[in-house]
């Protein structure tokens, strides 16, 4: 049980603070700083390669371009927080896993390269057509909020009912009940 509080704690505290951190905007100066980091981080991967042998390098190489790719979408994202770019970085992250899957089916002969090939081929269109529908989900939640506040605002300001029997309709100011005098069943 100890356990069980102590990790509650962890999680709320670690909660709190990276909710922090998504909030701040990064600074051009911070931004510019760490593209420069990415590129010098891709320049020395870049050079171990060359050390391996010409099958292990072709491998390197790619992981190296994937992960300098990766890094710069994510900087991106970042930088400026948006739908736009946060499907930037899943396609990002989709082109990475594909470019990597083929490289690993390079390696295979006949029958198996072409099917190693099709289903690296298979997953990325599945990853893209995933990041699509998110983006569209994401856009159609924001959508639905504006539109679901607006009519709760309308609706704050008066509301209109008609009595049971009557063709007269009221307005009712906000926060009025109108049942309250009124001898409803209870449903059993």
């Amino acid at each position: 049980m100890k356990n069980f509080n102590l990790c509650a704690i962890i999680l709320a505290s670690s909660l709190v603070f990276s909710t922090g951190v998504m909030a701040e905007t990064m600074s051009s100066e911070l931004f510019t700083s760490q593209k420069k980091i990415i590129e010098t981080e891709y320049k020395s991967e870049m050079a171990k390669c060359y050390l391996f042998a010409k099958d292990v390098n072709k491998a390197c190489v790619t992981e190296a371009k994937n992960k300098k790719y990766l890094a710069n979408a994510e900087l991106k994202f970042n930088y400026k927080p948006s739908a736009k770019s946060r499907f930037g970085l899943r396609i990002a992250k989709t082109n990475a896993d594909y470019s990597v899957a083929t490289e690993k089916c390079n390696d295979r002969v006949g029958n198996a390269k072409a099917d190693c090939t099709k289903e690296a081929r298979a997953v990325k269109t599945y990853q893209i057509t995933d990041a699509k529908i998110k983006a569209k989900t994401i856009q159609a939640n924001v959508e639905t909020n504006d539109e679901s506040t607006a009519a709760h605002t309308t609706a704050k300001a008066g509301s209109v009912y008609s009595e049971p029997g009557s063709f007269k309709s009221k307005v009712i100011p906000a926060g009025k009940d109108i049942f309250k005098n009124q001898n409803m069943p209870i449903a059993m």
